[in-house]
């Protein structure tokens, strides 16, 4: 048995870190970065078009919804410590703000300070596997895809594998060999 979560994937039998990463169960969250949403979040795009109506007609859905958003109290370094390595992500723009946000229902964060606290987990646990399920964007331009390609590319830099032709051939062996910590499959991002 593993007594430490926060190294479980460096503390696994060898021969599980043979096994494709496609055939191993990874402990995650839902809505991962909600722990941030405070009951005077705006109202995001996300949220279901009553919700929208009522609180701009009225202050009290705010209010009610909030708890209903929040299925994560754990920051994300809790979550991480916790043995969790596979993040759901939804994320919008704001108006009138260059920002990228976690969202369900109403804004989080924005996705600096989680992803800034990842990369120094990572750096510090290079043996772990996180998976970053980027799931949703609201309010997403094609240039704002790129703008955040382009942040996540600049924050992981070094820790970026080329997107494997198939999937079921990475294992948490091979990734270590080879000196990468994040897998890219197509624009999203899987994170080691």
């Amino acid at each position: 048995m593993i007594n430490n979560l926060k190294n479980w994937m460096k503390a696994l039998d060898e021969n599980l870190k043979n096994i494709p990463l496609t055939q191993l169960a990874i402990p995650g969250t839902h809505d991962s970065m909600t722990y941030s949403i405070t009951s005077s979040a705006p109202v995001s795009p996300d949220s279901e078009d009553i919700v929208k109506w009522l609180s701009k007609h009225f202050c009290l859905p705010k209010f009610l919804i909030h708890k209903w958003c929040i299925t994560q109290k754990a920051s994300i370094i809790h979550q991480l410590v916790k043995g969790i390595r596979y993040f759901d992500l939804r994320l919008a723009t704001k108006p009138g703000d260059q920002e990228f946000y976690f969202v369900h229902g109403l804004y989080a964060s924005t996705i600096n300070d989680p992803l800034k606290e990842l990369n120094h987990f990572l750096h510090e646990n290079s043996e772990e596997v996180v998976i970053l399920d980027f799931q949703h964007f609201y309010d997403f331009s094609s240039q704002d895809h790129r703008q955040l390609l382009q942040e996540v590319r600049n924050l992981f830099r070094e820790k970026i594998c080329p997107a494997p032709s198939n999937l079921s051939s990475i294992t948490l062996k091979w990734m270590k060999e080879h000196n990468y910590q994040m897998l890219q499959n197509g624009n999203w991002f899987i994170l080691i």
